[in-house]
């Protein structure tokens, strides 16, 4: 492949090379060449899905570009969660409820107003990397201590990501939640949304799981029923020993404030903020 070719020919960077206006044309050519065969293929499928809706089969054609089904933590997930401004597990730092330079920070990230990076720490891609990895165990807790005994009619559901439009608009800003399923009933209607927590063992002047939903998680909580469009939510707290099941419900009240604070930051007319916003001392007092 020509592209190959020419950075092989390039030393360092090559942008500073002799060839660096051919590598460039040809970035750009591959990079118009799998847009165009992106959007074909997205044009096929949606094809498809109106020819089977014609002929009466829409409930049998997968529709890829359901995010709902979209595998959490695959690329595609990814490449959607890309696109928002504000997500469930950052909702807390986008609002501002931890601190000012911490939503700049974040502001700074979806907005590209610098390139701003922010990796976690050893000690947190650790808890991070626990709590994926006991996710699945949580889950067959869910199923087979919890359903059985508190919501036997009902089954769990996997959910890939939602976006979030009750209370944001079209187009800005973009809210995109992924929660970790639902329980639904026979017809498929979603009666619970579902959140695990795995905390990492061995903590001191602290219980192994939580027994009271952290403020920190009540705005992620929020978005994912309001994706949902549930008003209940089960939140699990899981360790190898035992695992706590609390239920939370869901608050206008609080989800107005939030709403009205992530359309004055990340909306259409965004500005980065220089203080916090004037609802936050409200938003502290109701979370």
């Amino acid at each position: 492949m020509a592209y190959d070719k020419f950075l092989k020919m390039t030393e360092g960077d090559w942008r500073k090379s002799r060839y660096a206006f051919v590598i460039s044309s040809l970035k750009t050519s591959l990079f118009e060449i799998s847009s165009c065969i992106e959007d074909a293929l997205s044009c096929i499928d949606k094809l498809g899905c109106i020819t089977a809706e014609m002929r009466g089969l829409r409930n049998l054609y997968c529709d890829v570009s359901d995010s709902s089904i979209v595998k959490q933590r695959s690329d595609a997930w990814h490449k959607i969660r890309n696109t928002a401004h504000v997500t469930g597990s950052t909702c807390n730092k986008a609002l501002g409820l931890e601190t000012l330079k911490k939503q700049q920070m974040h502001y700074k990230q979806v907005f590209n107003e610098e390139h701003v990076t922010e990796s976690p720490s050893k000690e947190e891609q650790m808890r991070f990397d626990y709590g994926t990895a006991n996710e699945i165990n949580c889950v067959a807790t869910l199923t087979g201590k919890v359903l059985p005994v508190f919501y036997e009619q009902y089954s769990y559901f996997e959910e890939g990501c939602y976006t979030c439009r009750n209370g944001f608009t079209e187009t800005m800003p973009t809210v995109i939640v992924s929660p970790d399923g639902s329980i639904r009933n026979n017809n498929g209607q979603i009666i619970l949304a579902v959140e695990i927590k795995c905390p990492y063992p061995g903590k001191t002047f602290t219980t192994p799981i939580q027994y009271a939903i952290p403020k920190y998680y009540i705005p992620q909580i929020l978005c994912e029923m309001a994706a949902l469009k549930t008003d209940k939510l089960i939140f699990l707290s899981y360790s190898l020993e035992s695992t706590s099941v609390l239920e939370a419900s869901f608050d206008e009240s609080i989800w107005t404030l939030i709403c009205k604070i992530i359309n004055d930051v990340y909306g259409s007319n965004h500005k980065m903020p220089t203080k916090l916003h004037p609802l936050i001392p409200t938003l502290r007092q109701k979370n």
